[in-house]
């Protein structure tokens, strides 16, 4: 072996840092192998959505965690409307918007103190 390959493998290496990343996953409701995990990565800042189909990973979505709330407050949306309760088409106008607007200002302020804002 050359005598500077040799030097190159007796270099100090830094401590490795192993983080466990939290990751819930949520079964698809055709319940056909499918899933959506959702796991939060510290050390990049960032949500990771992936999709998967058995132990085959089909794509993945990177969300940093400052545009987290917006995905929350369409979430918190789309169950304050009322019409999306699965049930045969209607034509009805859409839900109060001052429902949504509530359900949204409620969850905004919840979130805002698990993340250690001021909640306004």
């Amino acid at each position: 072996m050359d005598e500077s390959m040799q030097h190159a493998h007796h270099c100090p290496m830094s401590t490795p840092v192993v983080l466990r990343a939290a990751t819930n996953v949520f079964r698809d409701r055709r319940n056909d192998g499918r899933a959506l995990r959702v796991t939060w990565h510290p050390v990049d800042d960032v949500f990771v959505l992936s999709t998967w189909r058995g132990e085959i990973c089909a794509s993945t979505f990177q969300i940093n965690r400052s545009d987290v709330p917006d995905l929350l407050v369409a979430f918190a949306r789309g169950l304050a409307d009322r019409s999306s309760i699965w049930s045969a088409p209607s034509y009805s106008p859409r839900p109060d918007d001052r429902v949504a607007a509530r359900e949204t200002d409620g969850l905004r302020r919840r979130l805002s103190r698990f993340l250690g804002g001021s909640g306004t």
